[in-house]
């Protein structure tokens, strides 16, 4: 066999194994999607059912609650059907000491102790690889001010690692370049039970040393845990950065898409997704603004105030953004998500600037 016979074998195999990784990447996330919103969907109706009885109207109101806010019914403080079922009360049994919840306590009181401050915070829904557009949105917040170093932030999933792009500092463009070269790295090497070690070895680049440091108290990555007790999560204080990115990859584990198991775990917890429990989890403020990169306003959840439907004449369809979602997009597409994420940032500001002066008029 001569050098060049070799040479087009070998190229010939590299091509056909690439198309055969990107093949199979794409039946696995489309399977494992299925999955993730088949339990999502079952877990958000059982819990309505024990809770809060069968009917499909109890069932709508839970899931928006547990969507929206996960606020007195959420999987977080447990909830029961009325005072009298003592059996459905939540459990008394401390939480594992190294997990922050959120207490079931009245806004005031956690002003007065210090777990809540005022002013508002932002929070970032799950969004798979829609990530540039929360970069986008961050980029014209952090421009008019209203995202600065001690705003409190919150994520699940996707939303997780925006927020750990924010509270390390890392310059947003910065951010947006290395958003590029690692999906280019995902479209190349596969993003089946990969893309977990791509994430760990961009954070360890980019993080400052003292990311962790910055994150302590300001930032709520959002975690599912699925035993002993299932419930959502809200990590809030980290000892590393090695804990902060353990705590954010845990915040975006799909189950048999980013590793061939069921669950993954984290400070001896089995955790999955935090976005099964809480789309857009609640901030350390007063008020929480959602933002999310999906179209949800038609699904009536008020927190999230930023999102595509502010700009409906320049919105891309849902069927397109969920494509865009399930898997990494070129250089392009990545600029899109960018600018749509920083118009709809600015059309959020616009509006509050209208409803501002029709107040004071």
């Amino acid at each position: 066999m001569t050098l060049s016979q070799f040479s087009y074998e070998f190229t010939w195999k590299r091509q056909v194994r690439q198309i055969l990784i990107y093949q199979i990447d794409e039946l696995v996330l489309l399977v494992g999607t299925i999955f993730f919103l088949s339990l999502k969907a079952f877990t958000l109706i059982f819990k309505s059912w024990i809770h809060g009885g069968i009917g499909f109207e109890n069932s709508k109101k839970y899931c928006i609650a547990q969507l929206n806010r996960g606020g007195k019914n959420s999987a977080i403080t447990g909830c029961w059907k009325d005072d009298t079922e003592k059996s459905r009360a939540p459990s008394t049994s401390q939480p594992p000491r190294f997990l922050s919840q959120i207490n079931d306590t009245s806004l005031n009181e956690e002003l007065k102790n210090g777990s809540v401050t005022a002013g508002q915070g932002f929070s970032f829904s799950a969004a798979g690889f829609l990530f540039p557009y929360y970069l986008g949105a961050t980029h014209c917040l952090m421009q008019h001010g209203y995202i600065t170093e001690n705003t409190p932030l919150a994520g699940a999933s996707a939303g997780a690692i925006a927020c750990g792009a924010i509270v390390g500092g890392i310059p947003i463009h910065e951010a947006l370049k290395a958003t590029k070269l690692l999906a280019q790295d995902c479209r190349t090497y596969g993003t089946l039970f990969k893309v977990r070690d791509i994430l760990r070895v961009y954070f360890n680049r980019y993080l400052p040393p003292d990311a962790y440091l910055r994150a302590n108290g300001r930032m709520r990555v959002a975690i599912t845990q699925v035993f002993r007790s299932p419930k959502g999560i809200l990590v809030d204080h980290f000892t590393s950065n090695e804990d902060l990115i353990n705590a954010v990859l845990a915040s975006c584990f799909i189950p048999g898409f980013v590793a061939a198991r069921p669950c993954t775990l984290f400070r001896g917890s089995f955790v999955i997704d935090g976005g099964l429990t809480y789309f857009t989890p609640p901030t350390a403020a007063k008020k929480t603004v959602g933002i999310s990169a999906f179209q949800i306003d038609r699904f009536g959840l008020d927190d999230i105030e930023i999102s595509p439907h502010l700009n409906p004449q320049n919105a891309v369809s849902p069927s397109k953004l969920l494509g865009w979602a399930l898997h990494p997009q070129a250089d392009s597409t990545i600029d899109t998500l960018f600018s749509m994420g920083y118009r709809n940032a600015r059309a959020w500001i616009d509006k509050r600037a209208r409803q501002a002066n029709l107040h004071r008029t």
